[in-house]
């Protein structure tokens, strides 16, 4: 609260969210009684029995969450659920009411920034202070947008992702990535020498360079525009390089003009 008056209202936010999840990792974890009951129901004069089951979670000690609790993703949707009453083994239960409901198997949820750290270092890659750069990347050479929070694959994410996988499997691969870092964590503690490390990196990657270079195919993601190329006519069209979108001559390889790509926001300057 003394920070307060100094910061802005989104620098106060950060740093409270910060201080608030350094501190809850020191606290005592959260415990919980989780009860589930299996109840065999039967139809009147039928010997078919029908298994159904009903459980709750009943918050013991909060610990760390009376300070701090995760948002929740969109597959953490669904209503709370309630305790249940003092039952033992044996018990009949008359049934009140029986309510059909027809269910889909859910796709994952999309990742958010939260859960694709998380799940970054529960597979072992990248570091701290390669998270941030991580997930700029990916938004800045358009490999993903974000919608409701979550990201999502654009066209282009969808084909590099494809041709990674297809010409790249091992590079892209989990295991390979965290094993990587153990690699250069070893070297770094000078338990291992890093010209071994790099050469039993780059002997695979250079054969799978040579293969993409033969037979990976070509492909074109370009979007017409009524934009006239200024040198020779032709209408220009909207190209994705490795560090985004750009304006080409549809004319290429004939003529080479090309030009920045500017998205017009209507937001005025605040200063003139």
């Amino acid at each position: 609260s003394l920070l307060k008056p100094h910061l802005t209202d989104a620098q106060f936010k950060l740093y409270q969210l910060i201080w608030k999840r350094m501190v809850a990792s020191q606290m005592s974890a959260a415990t919980f009684d989780n009860t589930a009951v299996d109840i065999q129901a039967r139809r009147p004069y039928s010997k078919a029995n029908y298994l159904l089951r009903a459980s709750s979670s009943v918050t013991r000690f909060p610990g760390f969450m009376i300070l701090y609790t995760e948002g929740k993703d969109e597959a953490e949707e669904g209503k709370p659920s309630s305790i249940l009453p003092q039952l033992e083994k044996g018990d009949r239960l008359e049934l009140l009411g029986l309510f059909p409901e027809q269910h889909f198997t859910k796709p994952p949820p999309r990742f958010t920034e939260a859960t694709l750290i998380k799940m970054l270092e529960q597979w072992g890659i990248g570091r701290p202070s390669t998270y941030a750069p991580i997930l700029s990347t990916i938004q800045e050479r358009e490999y993903v947008t974000k919608a409701g929070g979550s990201f999502q694959p654009t066209e282009l994410g969808i084909v590099v992702n494809d041709l990674l996988n297809k010409y790249f499997a091992d590079i892209v691969n989990i295991e390979f990535t965290a094993h990587m870092e153990e690699e250069l964590d070893k070297v770094a503690n000078e338990n291992r020498d890093w010209v071994g490390v790099v050469q039993d990196f780059y002997t695979p990657f250079d054969k799978s360079l040579q293969n993409a270079s033969l037979l990976m195919e070509k492909v074109k993601l370009e979007e017409l525009t009524e934009e006239i190329c200024p040198e020779c006519g032709k209408p220009l069209v909207i190209k994705m390089g490795r560090y985004g979108k750009f304006l080409a001559c549809s004319g290429y390889p004939e003529c080479k003009y090309t030009k920045s790509f500017q998205v017009k926001l209507g937001v005025k300057c605040p200063q003139c």
